[in-house]
């Protein structure tokens, strides 16, 4: 479920890149020093963003060193950190192990279950130091989790019926077409993950409170529809579940290729719109790449991977 919050290398500067992956080095590196080599394995872009995001705003002070790494064992090369850069490695971690949980339930995936081992005693330690957080995200997942499985099991998304108000969104602008109820519950899935990553957006719980909640709610739910569209082919071929599977049942597929355009652009366009509000000067020209161009280069959606 995660990957796409990337940013389009070619449209970045050298210096703006430079700047990107010593942040991103960063993170890794107090990833291994937190956590060991099994945290270090578990980097991904997504948390990436959600640091140049929040460093950006708050503006700390940074640490900049240069060493050598695994990936890189011959020549030093930059790192930098900042306060941030230990909270975004302890959510990266909480993300992460979910992640690994749902690949074990779903795909029964052996090495998925044994690097869950190793990182559970950390993650035990994080929902210590933030236990509000990860009860909200806890709940999310599972909430997540129980819709999956009773929409796999009754084969509709139909039979979640549940009202969306309980994660702040409202799909009351759904068109009365066929298809509607089940994409409405389309929603309902996408906000569970979109409620986790607010969660996890809310740093400081400030007067940027709700428009960070806003950002990651709507990120959260663009990573979770996106993912699922790109995965659609390679589930249906496991049976694994995916919710845009269950729409081909109710809907064309020039239909459900319409309504994921409309969802994932709808979504970042919300995204975009509170960044934008947002004071942000430091790495502001990297966040906007990401945001208006990377994250719709994974993507395997016509039309959309060739945005600018």
């Amino acid at each position: 479920m995660y990957g796409y919050v990337i940013t389009n290398k070619p449209e970045l500067k050298m210096k703006e890149f430079d700047e990107y992956r010593s942040f991103y080095c960063g993170l890794c590196d107090t990833l291994y020093q937190k956590f060991g080599r099994a945290g270090q394995l578990t980097l991904n872009f997504d948390c990436t963003f959600l640091l140049l995001l929040l460093d950006g705003l708050y503006e700390p002070v940074a640490n900049e060193y240069e060493r050598t790494c695994i990936e890189h064992p011959l020549k030093k090369h930059g790192h930098a950190t900042s306060e941030v850069t230990d909270y975004a490695a302890d959510m990266n971690l909480l993300l992460a192990w979910y992640k690994l949980v749902d690949d074990w339930k779903d795909e029964k995936s052996a090495k998925a279950y044994a690097a869950s081992l190793l990182v559970r005693k950390n993650v035990k330690r994080i929902a210590a130091k933030y236990p509000k957080k990860a009860a909200v995200i806890e709940k999310a997942m599972k909430r997540l989790a129980q819709l999956e499985r009773r929409a796999a099991s009754d084969g509709s998304l139909s039979a979640t019926g549940r009202d969306l108000s309980g994660f702040g969104f409202s799909a009351s602008g759904r068109k009365a077409t066929s298809g509607a109820e089940s994409a409405r519950l389309l929603d309902e899935l996408a906000a569970c993950f979109g409620t986790a990553l607010a969660e996890i957006c809310d740093y400081k719980q400030d007067e940027w409170s709700t428009t960070l909640r806003k950002l990651g709610f709507n990120l959260g739910c663009f990573i979770y529809l996106a993912d699922a569209y790109d995965d659609r082919h390679k589930d249906e071929e496991t049976g694994n579940f995916n919710p845009f599977l269950l729409l081909y049942k109710e809907m064309s597929q020039d239909d459900v290729e319409a309504l994921a355009k409309t969802d994932l652009n709808l979504r970042m366009a919300e995204c975009t719109e509170c960044f934008e509000f947002l004071p942000i000067l430091r790495h502001g020209e990297i966040l906007r790449n990401i945001l208006y161009s990377g994250v719709w280069q994974k993507l395997n959606l016509p039309d959309l991977k060739e945005r600018p």
